[in-house]
């Protein structure tokens, strides 16, 4: 091709057609014209191609339409582009081995342009011709197949990163040549080596073998110098293998069929050489991994641990054993068949680990789970008691922190004591954690923990008895919703059962007061607003404290106990109203006290009302207390009364009678009773009870009953008058 033809072609690709298509065009063996236009659609290249041959005539058209060139070439050297300058622009061919010629278009090739060959991953070899002094950016990037680039003469000038992703491309030139450095020295990036023309084949680089998975790539690759050209001919298990005739053999989609032993035979015209032997295996089995130690749910007293185990494997070698603790990091245990992983970070508490096992050929194995428990333990320290034991001894054991340790403590005290608390404490005579009065116990373990039993004398046994007393509010009149009796009797255990008396309900109490004495109940006989909050007086042996019943009211309450003996006596007593609504008259009983304390009061209140109280109690000042729930529980008669007339409440009683609609007094009232007690002691022989002298003097008085004034008569006593009981019941000697 001439120099007009050379530039009315390069005008043509730069304003028309594209080179690619004269690459087509060499290929399309069909083909015999092809037509191209320009931007106005105008005709301006028609090419056609003689049958059976690769001479291409050239017919190129000015703007006008009329022929302007015609010339022939041979479109076998189209595969490679070249510019006006014969600078090297691109390549579309197969790959393999490639040629250049040291012209093309009739154009010397000086140089390989910027990324000329980019990414031509099937391009194995390539010789570079003489007249070649540049070689541009990127000229061969990413040409992975590329093992030999064979220059035949001076070295050219490279641009960067001319073999940058051919890492396989070896440098060779010829002695005399220049500007090479010394073999094996590196020549824009890659090793040199020297290229003999006039020897027969020999091998650089035989293939190595390969271990793959299915489904995954092969690549075998031989390097070798001799005389040009060189050829190649790849066998598997001693038979050539088709289409396999390049330096680089490679097998995609592997499947097991393809394992075998490859090897390639190296030839050019003085003579031939065989590779070593390169072995393909096709590794489709997984490893199969197993956990020695520690056992799967097992647990651990450190944060450190060791784990191990083994792996199997049938298809092939092993590459490495992996694990991740609580989806950290993976890590690489130390050895594969048999394995070892360091654990330094457990957490406490339930820690999960993944084991997992891969070979060389890329298999891996089903993830292992492991679930370990980093528990924390500590020393129980119970310290030995006084006056005292504690069952069973667990004194330095060890437990598991904030674990329930199953074994309950128990705590019994010595003859004449009793358990005061357990008192529990990080270190000896560190902070509490809790106490608690209860004689056996069952802890939760915390670090360091220790447990106390404490004793104390047993003050139970000069308080326990029998106690009686009365609650009723300060503030107002007692009535029969917040007014009672308490009884309560207390062991020499400091327990006790008891009763409140009230509103017509008999409420039970069973419970007992705590080393200072003390003890509140609440929800009393399922009656959820009910608290009762005691406290026992020990020197004066008494039981004080409060009865509530929700907000309604509060009243103060007090027990004394019971004496075991007492002076026995007899009395009368006078009950009179205090005031208006209450009835004008006297109410009068009898009162019987006997040796052991117990109190019988009967008698009549002014309105005639029945008054039976027994048995009551004396304590031990002489006291007793008085009360009786009156008119169907909607009444009642509650005080204190002593012997003497001393003052505990102005030995008064309080008188509630409800309204009834009908009677003298049916609006119902409520007041005090002021209380008399007289001594009476049976008169001796056949005196009469009063000591009455016969023919005196008596006065009758009458007052109240709605009379008008106070009547009074003065009567004669007969002896045959004698009365033996007026009211109240009968005295004893």
């Amino acid at each position: 091709m001439n120099a007009m033809l050379k530039r009315q072609l390069t005008l043509f690709q730069t304003l028309v057609m594209p080179l690619v298509m004269l690459a087509s065009l060499a290929h399309a063996e069909l083909e015999t014209t092809q037509y191209q236009y320009d931007a106005a659609g105008r005709l301006a290249v028609v090419m056609r191609r003689l049958p059976g041959t690769n001479v291409v005539t050239y017919l190129e058209h000015d703007l006008a339409g009329n022929l302007a060139l015609e010339s022939a070439y041979d479109a076998a050297d189209t595969e490679v582009a070249v510019d006006a300058n014969g600078m090297i622009t691109g390549y579309s061919g197969s790959g393999g081995e490639v040629t250049i010629p040291d012209s093309l278009i009739g154009l010397p090739v000086i140089g390989i342009g910027p990324q000329a060959f980019f990414s031509c991953t099937n391009l194995t070899r390539i010789t570079l011709p003489a007249s070649v002094t540049n070689l541009g950016d990127y000229a061969f990037y990413n040409c992975t197949s590329l093992t030999g680039v064979y220059f035949k003469g001076n070295a050219p000038s490279a641009g960067l990163g001319v073999f940058n992703g051919a890492s396989n491309a070896t440098v060779y030139y010829l002695a005399g040549t220049t500007g090479w450095p010394v073999v094996p020295g590196a020549w824009a990036g890659r090793p040199t080596a020297l290229w003999n023309l006039s020897a027969r084949p020999e091998l650089i680089q035989s293939p190595t073998s390969v271990l793959v998975r299915p489904g995954q790539t092969a690549q075998f690759q031989v390097q070798a110098s001799g005389n040009e050209p060189l050829r190649y001919r790849w066998t598997k298990n001693g038979q050539p293998v088709a289409g396999a005739s390049n330096a680089v053999y490679i097998l995609r989609n592997i499947t097991a069929a393809q394992a075998g032993k490859y090897q390639v035979l190296v030839s050019n015209a003085l003579g031939s050489t065989n590779s070593a032997v390169a072995t393909l295996t096709v590794d489709g089995v997984k490893p199969t991994l197993t956990v020695t130690t520690p056992p799967a749910n097992s647990k651990v007293t450190t944060a450190a641990t060791n784990l191990s185990g083994r792996v199997t494997d049938t298809g092939g070698p092993l590459a490495n054993v992996l694990y991740q603790v609580n989806n950290g990091a993976w890590q690489t245990a130390m050895g594969t068949t048999n394995w070892v992983a360091p654990v330094n970070n457990l957490v406490r508490g339930p820690n999960t680990i993944n084991l997992c096992a891969a070979d060389v050929a890329g298999n891996w194995s089903a993830t292992n789970m492991l679930k370990v428990t980093y528990v924390v333990s500590d020393w129980l320290t119970v310290l030995p008691p006084s006056h005292g034991s504690i069952a069973p001894d667990l004194n330095g054991k060890l437990y598991e922190i904030d674990k329930v340790i199953s074994t309950r403590l128990a705590a019994t005290p010595a003859k004449g004591w009793l358990l005061s608390n357990w008192v529990a404490q990080i270190g000896v005579g560190g902070p509490v954690l809790w106490t608690s009065n209860q004689a056996a116990i069952q802890v939760t373990m915390v670090s360091n923990l220790v447990l106390t039993a404490n004793f104390v004398t047993n003050q139970w046994l000069a308080f326990k008895g029998e106690y009686v007393g009365l609650f009723m509010p300060t503030n107002g009149t007692p009535d029969f919703t917040n007014a009672g009796q308490l009884k309560l009797t207390v062991t020499d255990k400091g327990t006790f059962t008891g009763q409140l008396l009230y509103k017509g309900l008999t409420v039970a109490l069973t419970d007992g007061f705590d080393a200072s004495g003390c003890v509140r109940r609440t929800n009393l006989a399922g009656r959820a607003s009910v608290v009762v909050a005691l406290q026992v007086d020990f020197a004066a042996q008494a039981v004080r404290g409060t009865v509530r019943e929700g907000s309604d009211w509060i009243a103060p309450a007090v027990a004394y106990r019971k004496t075991t003996s007492a002076t026995k006596a007899n009395y009368t007593l006078v009950l009179a109203s205090a005031a208006p609504p209450m009835p004008a008259g006297y109410g009068a009983a009898t009162v019987v006290v006997n040796a052991a304390g117990t109190v019988s009061l009967a008698g009549n209140l002014g309105d005639g009302t029945v008054l039976n109280v027994t048995p009551a109690v004396v304590d031990a000042a002489g006291y007793w207390p008085v009360y009786l729930a009156l008119y169907g529980n909607q009444g009642m008669v509650l005080g204190w009364l002593n012997a003497t007339n001393a003052e505990r409440d102005g030995n008064r009683l309080y008188w509630q009678k409800p309204a009834s609609g009908t009677g003298v007094h049916r609006a119902g009232f409520g007041g005090v009773l002021e209380a008399t007690l007289t001594p009476y002691n049976m008169p001796a022989g056949n005196r009469t009870a009063p000591g009455w002298t016969n023919g005196a003097s008596g006065m009758l008085w009458v007052e109240g009953g709605n009379v008008p004034t106070n009547m009074m008569w003065q009567v004669p006593i007969q002896i045959s008058n004698n009365l033996a009981k007026a009211m109240g019941g009968t005295l004893t000697k």
